[in-house]
């Protein structure tokens, strides 16, 4: 944790020297021993870089450190590898080299160093792109993992703390129980498995020994039986499970309290719970990067926005609520993920709640706040200048809510003031459902347009997805945004699709909308990587997942690969597994497309292609015709279904 000297330190230009982290944000990964080895510190700095470090004031012996070029860069396409080399100086200005390593690539073993320092005043890290090619440095991913300065007699901690099992441990006593009903302990320790495999159990181990906030937030993690549910059944994180647990403990730790107030809402929501998926979803949002979508540099800080939704649900000193608290209340970890990831920045939530609501009597469409138009310009001084703020602070109220008014950090009013294309509407309008209703909203790509959706509740409670300013329909809408980082449940998020796939969300919705059967299907499936070397156990495990929930699509797709990855199925056997995802899916055009040219390769003779293709056309014909009898989103489904056959007009 000592700070290296700044003015003398510097990384590859568009390069920053990143503590804890790699380049991309991600945990630093090393080889050791020709294992990818991760680390939850240590300093990445690209190549060629430099970085200094005062020592005068400390009083120890040894630098040590893993170094290396991050395992992510693997091209040896023009990689010429990177070499370090380590300095010390008695002023800073006279430096004697004590270490150069070999040539290093990121396929290469990582290098243990240990430095003496004993004598030493200052330290200087050095990596080099190891070229004079202008293209010397693309990969060279520098990093100093597990970076420490130690004393002589220092003995590394290697215990391990008893309530983190391995994964292997975790087997032993999940195999035991095969066939059983998933509950009480075996239950507990099936979601403890799962989460030890997400996140590492090296990971876990440096991380509960680091800081005793972590090691506390951990353990009650693992020990909660329903927290951990929810947390696992929320989804992957949108950056790294080492995040996301870092972002768990600083709201657990700063809102504990919260997690023990029983008092219930007017609409019978008990405090505790709605703070829990508040705190769970943040943890796996901002475990990546959320922000204004205009600015993209200041980021999001969870406690902050924990702060603000807390305190617009509870609305104290109005006399209305602030937002659509009866259903922010009943929003699953993952529904919510979409509230808590809205693209605005932390001030600017309560600034846009209260103008929407007090200067655009509740508007939301964003064309009551932009004109379209091109060539507008965000940065103009009139904007920025000290003799202008008084007449934006009018019009705006931007000292009320101590709005920054700053060069270089552009806000929406300004949005307002200029102008956009589709991208700043739309994105406006998905800020907008986020911080004036407290609602789950994103945005979506068509062709040469930017459209966004946004949440709604049908009578009974069931969530629907809607567009808004929407030119080509959900039959031609794809990812972008958070589409492009994670999918709703992930489905949606592989291989498997690509192009006008938006509406997975529609079939993940109504997963969630099912909740109590997609929590339960996902347990089950949990079993999976339990016996992923046991074709005859994983698929019962796929059909059990399938028969709690017809449509999780986890379930369907695990059986597809194993299908593939069988040389005994026969035609035969694709074909009746066709029949049953068409009939699944027939209401979600897009996941049974998807899944259904998996199976196309393995349809190889006349008579079963032309079954194949029939089957596929029919159902698809079926879907346009849907009705709300058949889909709560049956226009959604009738655009998808046209899309698919080509009909992109109808």
């Amino acid at each position: 944790d000592i700070s290296y000297i700044k003015d003398k330190s510097f990384s590859a230009n568009n390069h920053s020297i990143c503590l804890d982290k790699n380049d991309s944000n991600e945990l630093i990964t090393l080889n050791i021993n020709n294992t990818a080895t991760p680390f939850i510190k240590g300093i990445c700095a690209w190549a060629t870089s430099e970085i200094v470090y005062d020592l005068s004031r400390y009083n120890y012996d040894y630098f040590t450190s893993y170094i290396g070029v991050d395992v992510s860069e693997q091209s040896n396409y023009f990689n010429t590898g990177a070499k370090f080399y380590i300095y010390t100086s008695d002023d800073g200005e006279n430096w004697e080299q004590q270490y150069e390593s070999e040539t290093l690539y990121g396929w290469s073993e990582a290098q243990f160093v240990k430095i003496d320092i004993k004598n030493s005043k200052y330290l200087k890290l050095v990596a080099d792109d190891n070229s004079d090619s202008w293209w010397a440095n693309w990969y060279d991913e520098t990093v100093f993992a597990n970076a420490k300065l130690i004393k002589e007699n220092y003995i590394e901690d290697t215990s391990t703390i008893d309530f983190i099992k391995t994964v292997a441990q975790y087997d032993e006593i999940i195999k035991k129980h095969f066939g059983e009903q998933i509950s009480g302990d075996y239950e507990l320790t099936l979601l403890q498995r799962e989460f030890v495999n997400n996140v590492g159990y090296d990971i876990l181990q440096a991380l509960v020994k680091y800081k005793e906030e972590y090691k506390e937030t951990i353990n009650w993690l693992l020990n909660d039986k329903e927290t951990l549910r929810l947390y696992l059944a929320g989804g992957k994180p949108e950056g790294s499970y080492l995040n996301s647990i870092k972002v768990l403990s600083e709201l657990y730790t700063t809102y504990k309290d919260d997690l023990s107030n029983q008092n219930k809402t007017k609409y019978g929501t008990t405090f505790r719970n709605l703070y829990r998926t508040m705190m769970l979803s943040l943890s796996l949002t901002e475990s990546g990067n959320v922000y204004l979508w205009i600015d993209g540099v200041s980021h999001s800080d969870a406690v902050t926005r924990y702060e603000i939704y807390k305190n617009l649900h509870l609305n104290e000193g109005q006399d209305k609520e602030l937002i659509e608290n009866q259903i922010f209340e009943t929003l699953t970890v993952e529904e919510m993920r979409w509230v808590m990831n809205t693209i605005i920045d932390d001030e600017e939530i309560v600034w846009l709640n209260d103008f929407v609501r007090n200067d655009k009597n509740g508007a939301t469409r964003p064309y009551s706040y932009i004109k379209y138009t091109f060539g507008y310009n965000y940065t103009l001084d009139k904007y920025y200048d000290s003799e202008n703020y008084d007449k934006w602070d009018k019009k705006y109220h931007l000292s009320k809510y101590n709005i920054t008014y700053q060069q270089g950090k552009p806000k929406l009013w300004i949005v307002f003031e200029e102008g956009s294309v589709c991208g700043g509407l739309s994105k406006t309008g998905s800020c907008i459902w986020g911080a004036y209703k407290g609602l789950p909203n994103t945005c979506v790509s068509q062709p040469g347009h930017c459209a966004y959706i946004y949440y709604t509740q049908d009578d009974n409670g069931n969530g629907i997805w809607n567009l808004g300013n929407d030119v080509s329909g959900w039959g031609q809408s794809g990812k972008t945004e958070h589409l492009n980082v994670r999918t709703m449940n992930d489905w949606g998020n592989g291989s498997y699709t690509d192009g006008w796939n938006a509406s997975y969300i529609l079939l993940a919705q109504a997963a969630q909308n099912e909740y109590e059967k997609y929590e339960k299907s996902e347990e089950i499936l949990m079993l999976a990587d339990v016996y992923k070397n046991d074709s005859e156990k994983l698929e019962e495990i796929y059909r059990k997942a399938i028969e709690i929930e017809d449509i999780n699509f986890d379930s369907w797709l695990g059986l597809v690969n194993l299908y593939i990855n069988d040389s005994t199925k026969t035609e035969e056997d694709y074909y009746k597994l066709a029949e049953d995802i068409a009939k699944t899916f027939t209401y979600y055009p897009r996941p049974m497309y998807d899944l259904l040219n998996l199976i196309k390769p393995h349809i190889t003779s006349v008579e079963y292609d032309t079954m194949f293709t029939l089957l596929q056309t029919r159902t698809l014909t079926t879907a346009t015709k849907a009705t709300s009898n058949e889909s709560i989103q049956s226009t959604a489904v009738k655009q998808v279904a046209n899309a698919l056959l080509g009909n992109i007009d109808t």
